[in-house]
């Protein structure tokens, strides 16, 4: 290696203290440098930046090479460029070797058994492991064809698991994949399984992905876009029910397997419209393992980058390179601490209705809270932390259907509500007459109730489904319904002769002859 390279490396990781400020990633810079690259002056160079995704704060390293990336516990960086590779340990600098002949994409180190097991491509272009010996420098052996550039070790790290290809499938047939175990003890293979036995039955394709502590993902893709996950065990053969998801996205586990995370991917077209590589949609979707209920989304920016850290088995991290932002995900905080919705009030009503105030009862709301309707923010109000108001507008509900209703805070969004604007009730509101009270001036009062057979609160507003006749339509009636009976609900003074409140087709009468009130 250079040596005033070595040098700016040693001076910069021997101070930053990275084992303490986890977690990190190395990030290329976006100049390009083609003359100062001392091993191959031919090609080009890069700055790379250090970046703490604790905080977003970014250092730039002048390593002056094509590569620069950590392994999976940030104990050594890789570091070099096409024509040699090295690997330096963090918390001595002096300690470092040469990797030959190996463009590495994915590091493992084992600490226990003082290896690091890199993936890479070769000339000829083959993918293979590579297992280096970090107290005698040696490589002790080389494995080809891989397939996927996810490696992970076991929890007790005697295992090693990697995913290949069988040489007697040519050209290669990705549903007969299969995973190896390797003794990190023998460094040799000990076993080897079809991913196909292991994964959901009769895919297309099969793939392991985000493994760690001998737990990895498996992917069944189907030719039709349908994908099967399942997170499985290798040591114990365990695996999780099946969790079905669609078109382009990465699955993530944390929590030793407690939640499922599926992030959604989008291809996007290039000014010449070319496709380009598949881009974050910032939609994030927690299911719990153990019951397959999708139990929280979140809406994050699009386009940030994913990462996830074996230190770190319960957090994701979501950066933003443009504006050095990043987003801890601590994924039980987020299950635990979200907001949530109970009930809508009301949560039918009839198209045509004007502006009214929604109300959502529920848990953990803020003052940074927002309403979404279908996706879209609502003017909201704090009521308390139990209690949002929400203006809807009259274009929301001017035609039959159905609406969606989120709470937003910050990232975070609660699960989702249903309100539903209907021409007809599927079970009735009932309009009653309790009694009518003689005032003694030669006018009375009628006092009225409901009965709403629905297990949902109903808005009905003032007209030909919600008004009194003869004369004034709007008698001060309610117009909101909850469900259940609620009695002497409001009251009407009348001169004694016949009046009627019509609700829902159904109308009930009052005169001075009715039911007198105790």
């Amino acid at each position: 290696m250079n040596i005033v390279k070595w040098v700016i490396l040693q001076i910069l990781l021997d101070t930053a203290g990275l084992l303490n400020a986890q977690p990190y990633i190395i990030e290329r810079g976006w100049d390009t440098i083609y003359s100062s690259n001392s091993l191959s002056p031919d090609l080009p160079s890069y700055d790379f930046n250090r970046i703490n995704l604790a905080n977003g704060r970014q250092d730039t390293l002048y390593l002056n090479d094509e590569f620069a990336k950590f392994d999976n516990t940030q104990s050594w960086l890789l570091v070099g460029s096409h024509a040699q590779f090295f690997a330096v340990n963090i918390l001595d600098t002096n300690l470092s070797f040469g990797i030959p002949e190996l463009f590495p994409y994915t590091v493992v180190y084992s600490a226990s058994k003082h290896r690091l097991f890199v993936t890479g491509s070769q000339v000829p272009p083959r993918h293979v492991l590579s297992i280096i010996n970090t107290v005698t420098d040696n490589e002790e052996l080389r494995i080809g064809n891989l397939y996927g550039e996810n490696i992970f070790l076991s929890n007790d790290e005697d295992k090693l698991f990697l995913c290949f290809f069988d040489t007697v499938f040519i050209p290669i047939e990705f549903n007969k994949i299969k995973v190896a175990t390797i003794s990190t003890l023998a460094n040799r293979i000990i076993q080897t399984r079809n991913l196909q036995d292991l994964g959901y039955p009769g895919a297309d394709a099969y793939s392991l992905s985000n493994g760690r502590k001998g737990i990895g993902i498996i992917g069944a893709w189907f030719n039709d876009n349908r994908i099967f996950y399942n997170i499985y065990d290798f040591e114990t053969n365990a695996s999780s029910p099946y969790f079905n998801a669609q078109g382009n996205n990465e699955p993530y586990y944390t929590n030793d397997g407690k939640y499922f995370i599926i992030n959604s991917l989008e291809d996007s077209l290039s000014e010449d419209g070319m496709i380009n590589y598949p881009h974050n949609t910032g939609i994030f979707k927690i299911y719990d393992v153990s019951s397959q209920q999708l139990i929280k989304t979140l809406q994050l920016p699009p386009r940030w980058e994913v990462y996830t850290f074996d230190n770190f088995p319960d957090n994701i991290y979501y950066y933003d390179d443009n504006t050095e932002t990043a987003i801890t995900l601590n994924i039980d905080s987020l299950v635990n601490n979200s907001p949530a919705i109970s009930e809508l009030a009301p949560a039918i009503t009839f198209p045509g209705t004007q502006s009214f105030t929604l109300e959502l009862k529920g848990s953990k709301f803020t003052s940074n809270s927002i309403v979404l309707w279908n996706g879209d923010e609502r003017a909201t109000t704090l009521v308390s932390d139990s209690i949002l108001h929400a203006t809807i507008n009259p274009s929301d509900i001017s035609s039959r259907g159905n609406s969606l209703v989120t709470v937003k805070t910050g990232y975070d969004i609660s699960d989702t509500l249903m309100f539903t604007v209907v021409d007809s009730l599927t079970m009735p509101v009932h309009p009653i007459l309790e009694c009518v009270h003689n005032n003694g001036n030669n006018t009375y009062t009628a006092h009225f109730g409901y009965q709403n057979d629905l297990d949902k609160t109903v808005l009905v507003p003032i007209c030909g489904q919600n008004s009194f006749s003869p004369g004034q339509t709007d008698r001060g009636q309610t117009t909101i319904f909850y469900p259940g009976r609620h009695t002497d609900v409001f009251t009407v003074e009348f001169d004694g002769s016949n009046i009627s409140w019509i609700l829902d087709m159904q109308v009930k009468s009052a005169n001075s002859s009715s039911p007198p009130c105790n």
